[in-house]
């Protein structure tokens, strides 16, 4: 389901990075090569809008990285997002555990 909703890029990034995570890769050495791969080979309007894109949300990909839950403010983003879907996931299904 995540190949059929999310752009190509973002998903070859989060198997990449998962891999990585797997191969006991520190987040810190991940993220710049996982960016770098994203960029390569796209127009440059295009690379600018994935630039700003992936380092605008770097503090939730650094989160999944590691495990951390999911803060208050991205379960209501992910709601959100499924709203806007035509509610394509179940309203409040995506609360943080306590």
């Amino acid at each position: 389901m995540l190949g059929e909703t999310t752009d190509r890029r973002l998903v070859e990034r989060r198997l990449g990075l998962a891999e990585a995570r797997r191969q006991g890769v520190r987040f810190e050495v991940a993220w710049p090569l996982a960016l770098a791969d994203a960029l390569r080979g796209a127009f440059q309007w295009e690379a600018d809008v994935y630039r700003a894109a992936l380092c605008g949300t770097r503090c939730s990909w650094e989160a999944a990285y590691t495990g951390a839950p999911s803060t208050r403010l991205e379960c209501a983003a992910t709601e959100l997002e499924a709203h806007a879907a035509d509610a394509e996931l179940d309203p409040l299904s995506h609360a943080p555990v306590v």
